[in-house]
């Protein structure tokens, strides 16, 4: 649903601010839609979206960009529960979370290294610090950091 939906990109947002508040430095957010946005897509959520890009709160990339470089220049995928970017993210050794939005969902997915599941915000932006702070720390001795990125 549209409420949901973007509930999941106010929580993408508030994550960056808040990790961009405790880190220090900015976080980008990229939002990839599956397919164009169109006439057959909801037409408020389309609105709401080129407003917040018009307001550099997020960049949009085209739905034909290369899924696996966009997430390989990335420091942290965030993506709907169960959708394979996740899993994507995971083989190219960059951390991934699954946010519910609805906080409804049981996190039954297949686990992988890097993916975890959040139902709120707040454990979203603990689970990312932890993720981020333990990627750093294996980029700093050269042991996991395989891909870089600004994000």
């Amino acid at each position: 649903s549209r409420t949901n939906v973007k509930a999941f990109v106010e929580g993408a947002l508030s994550l960056a601010g808040r990790l961009g508040n405790e880190g220090g430095r900015p976080f980008r957010v990229r939002i990839k839609h599956k397919r164009a946005l169109g006439p057959l897509h909801d037409k408020e959520y389309g609105e709401w979206i080129e407003r917040l890009e018009s307001e550099n709160r997020l960049e949009r990339v085209t739905s034909d960009e290369n899924l696996f470089s966009l997430i390989a220049g990335s420091d942290l995928v965030v993506v709907i529960p169960y959708s394979s970017p996740a899993y994507i993210a995971d083989y190219l050794g960059v951390p991934s979370i699954f946010y519910d939005a609805s906080g409804q969902l049981m996190p039954t997915f297949e686990r992988g290294s890097r993916i975890g599941f959040a139902s709120s915000v707040d454990e979203m932006c603990e689970q990312a610090a932890a993720m981020l702070t333990k990627r750093e720390v294996g980029a700093t001795s050269g042991i996991e950091k395989a891909y870089g990125g600004d994000s």
